[in-house]
């Protein structure tokens, strides 16, 4: 990062928002994961968590969800450009969810990364991910109130939706028409 960057970076930290950019995956989650605990012991004025992961790693994207839903502060997921996969993990916090006018989210499969060893080793690895993407289903359909059949049905087709028809779907609360204070 360069200097200006940094300096944006530390003012948004101060303005306690922040913002994960890029592949979710644990480094990442490493670093949001560190901002948000520290912000979270601070006090307990609302924190802003900006998101534009079209990328997402299954356990990275549910280990953070696990830290925000584990925050004393009122945390606000604000869906910047856009989210996918696994990311949509995020949308399931018990806490408030936007989305940016403009922004696109993707119901789509996570990805699953081929393990390395025995046809056994590769089968439970693949049947764990297999898993894991049966309770992101789980936690969309409870939230979104949609049947699992439907949100299965979605992600295997890779569907897009606006910012309007995410709110529509039950994915996000609102579309924010302003930036917060």
């Amino acid at each position: 990062m360069s200097a200006n960057s940094d300096d944006v970076m530390g003012r948004l930290f101060a303005r306690r928002v922040v913002l994960a950019s890029g592949p979710l995956d644990p480094e990442l989650v490493d670093v949001v994961t560190a901002q948000l605990l520290t912000l979270d012991a601070d006090d307990d004025r609302p924190i802003e968590l900006l998101l534009d992961c079209a990328q997402a790693e299954i356990d990275a994207a549910f280990a953070l969800l696990d830290v925000c839903d584990g925050l004393s502060a009122e945390l606000t997921v604000v869906v910047q450009s856009r989210l996918a996969g696994a990311g949509l993990a995020l949308l399931t916090t018990r806490h408030r969810r936007l989305a940016r006018p403009h922004a696109t989210l993707q119901l789509s499969q996570p990805r699953f990364e081929p393990a390395n060893g025995t046809a056994d080793h590769i089968a439970r690895v693949a049947a764990a991910h297999n898993s894991r993407v049966g309770v992101l289903i789980e936690r969309l359909s409870e939230r979104t109130t949609r049947p699992t059949t439907i949100i299965a049905d979605d992600m295997e087709r890779g569907t897009y939706l606006t910012a309007e028809q995410a709110v529509a779907y039950g994915l996000v609360d609102a579309v924010l028409q302003r930036t917060p204070n």
